[in-house]
């Protein structure tokens, strides 16, 4: 029973290790003659009782041909009646000063939990049982992953703070690689009563060929 336990915990050690390309929601295409992608989202912070949602979109180039897109842009009907808008320039820095000081509010509670998160699992790898020992590992690893995406977020922040669109924005120009990917990010402002679930991209390229793309969150 305990190597059956043993291996299970390893297979789900494994598969939680593992990265994917498109870790979001996958989109279809609305034209007939779209440029060749796949294309994804998922959010990431905010939502349903937050004024924002911020999502990442991952661009998958399907051809062997490097795709340069010009534009890209989320396409919102009415502005006036969705009360929807991409957030960008000197509200975009405003934003991530505002996310950084509620994160710096938290960050004491969140250093907390993360160090005892570790500690425990340190403390567990040294047990002679084989699987309390795996369970450990796996719980170092969580929370090191843990601070490192925290890490993330706060260079994140300093870094949207002193351009209209920065470098990994979804409205920066952009190129794929053949057979590769990239990762893009937009900020959505909205009613924090409701949050976007069907989201609409269209993109260009430097060749002028037009392509739209649903996604549902």
């Amino acid at each position: 029973m305990k190597t059956n336990i043993t291996a299970l915990l390893v297979s789900a050690s494994l598969l939680s290790a593992c990265a994917t390309t498109h870790p979001g929601e996958l989109g279809s295409a609305i034209d007939k003659d779209s440029i060749p992608l796949n294309i994804s989202a998922q959010t990431v912070e905010g939502g349903t009782g937050e004024s924002f949602q911020l999502i990442e979109i991952t661009v998958e180039n399907t051809s062997d041909e490097w795709l340069k897109v010009a534009n890209a842009e989320v396409v919102i009907g009415n502005p006036s009646e969705s009360h929807m808008s991409v957030v960008l320039g000197s509200d975009l820095k405003d934003w991530a000063e505002a996310m950084k000081t509620r994160q710096l509010k938290e960050q004491h509670n969140t250093g907390l939990a993360q160090t005892a998160l570790i500690a425990l699992g340190a403390i567990a790898t040294l047990s002679s049982d084989r699987t309390t020992k795996l369970v450990g590992a796996t719980a170092a690893i969580g929370g090191t992953a843990w601070v490192a995406g925290s890490a993330v977020n706060q260079a994140y922040e300093q870094a949207t703070q002193t351009n209209k669109a920065p470098e990994t924005h979804l409205y920066h120009p952009f190129s794929v690689p053949g057979k590769m990917f990239v990762r893009r990010w937009i900020l959505l402002n909205k009613p924090s009563a409701m949050r976007v679930v069907n989201l609409v991209i269209q993109m260009e390229s430097v060749e002028g060929q037009k392509g739209r793309y649903e996604i549902k969150l």
